[in-house]
């Protein structure tokens, strides 16, 4: 299962780091930080937050095309305890992959509110342009490949090993 990479410890990528949900049995799961609105506190340069949200959208995108895998051997397994238990791993990656998207469109947001607040880092002093809000717009759109991960490889045909 894909695993969130560790990032620094200081600065923008500590305020409200994303924390991806494997720890908790089903179907208990920790989604408690996701039932409140999120407001990141972006505490650092546009080329640092641009990285976070980066590494953001290529979670919930490798954490996608987990989900798709498991979905296509779902399919293919006839052994209905197998299935139940393929079935909430996909669930938590499922949650994973969108809640990562979803802190990624969120600090997105914060971004935007820094450029029009002018605040430092977010300013063309330095260096935040329309090219550098460009590029945070193109990473966050990537996010719409996530529902075709999901879908992945659907061949329904159990493999029953049973003599």
């Amino acid at each position: 299962m894909p695993l969130f990479p560790s990032l620094p410890s200081r600065g923008c990528v500590t305020a409200h780091t994303f924390h991806p949900i494997l720890a908790k049995p089903w179907p208990e799961l920790a989604l408690s930080r996701y039932r409140h609105a999120f407001k990141p506190t972006v505490e650092c340069p546009w080329q640092r937050e641009l990285a976070a949200e980066q590494t953001l959208v290529d979670y919930a995108l490798e954490t996608a095309s987990t989900v798709g895998e498991i979905r296509g051997e779902e399919a293919n397994t006839c052994d209905i305890l197998e299935i139940v238990a393929l079935g909430h791993v996909e669930d938590q990656l499922y949650n994973n992959a969108r809640n990562a998207a979803g802190e990624a469109a969120t600090r997105n947001e914060a971004v935007i509110w820094e450029l029009v607040h002018r605040h430092a880092g977010y300013t063309p002093a330095d260096g935040f342009t329309i090219g550098a809000i460009t590029r945070f717009r193109l990473n966050l759109e990537r996010t719409s490949q996530i529902d075709n991960l999901i879908a992945g490889p659907s061949f329904g045909s159990c493999t029953d090993t049973t003599p």
